[in-house]
């Protein structure tokens, strides 16, 4: 369902019912003249949200990163708070560091299905276009695990999933926070020395 019009207006917000919503995304408009104008707006409309709703959850785009303070101000958590150059900063960073992520998290992110007309015939580069093409049609899930696979190894359930269904098993944790979330076996740090656990809880 679709509503036309805007977030800085109580009966809007209760005709979308923001009352009720888990989340509200207020997005910004990349292609704005002014990136600091469009900040502005999207901050306005982010108080008035918090102002008639302060317990629904608002996740914020920007464009600036100096922005953000603003926002901060307010008392909006920064996991709440996504700013679009601050990414392509940190993106280049890391090209520069390791070529060739930006491509990586890029098309891991986003997907696109396969050109309908045929790769040209180039031998030189012709098996590279069409992996490349078959990545950029992938797309990623979560997977949540169940009881049964709290004590596979990671390495086994990877091969398996492969082999079996055809997917590449990933995982991503910040060791701050997730220690007790993948453990080390005895043998090492290999393929097979990282145990699938199961999800965290509040606390853990």
């Amino acid at each position: 369902v679709y509503l036309k019009g805007d977030c800085v207006s109580a009966m809007d917000l209760e005709r979308a019912r923001a009352d009720v919503a888990r989340m509200v995304f207020l997005i910004a408009d990349t292609n704005a003249r002014d990136n600091n104008t469009q900040d502005a707006t999207i901050i306005s409309r982010a108080q008035t949200v918090r102002s008639f709703f302060p317990k629904t959850h608002i996740l914020v785009q920007l464009i600036e990163p100096e922005n953000k303070d603003y926002l901060l101000a307010l008392g909006m958590p920064s996991r709440s708070i996504v700013c679009i150059n601050e990414l392509r900063m940190k993106l280049l960073a890391m090209g520069v560091c390791c070529p060739g992520v930006p491509t990586l998290v890029s098309n891991l992110i986003t997907s696109s299905a396969p050109p309908e007309t045929p790769v040209p015939e180039d031998p030189a580069g012709q098996h590279t276009r069409l992996g490349y093409m078959w990545g950029q049609a992938n797309e990623i899930y979560e997977l949540l695990l169940t009881p049964p696979l709290f004590d596979v190894t990671f390495g086994e359930l990877s091969v398996a999933m492969r082999e079996v269904l055809g997917v590449t098993l990933f995982a991503i944790g910040r060791p701050d926070k997730h220690k007790e979330a993948f453990k080390k076996s005895q043998a090492g740090v290999g393929s097979k020395g990282m145990y699938a656990r199961r999800e965290p809880t509040p606390g853990e």
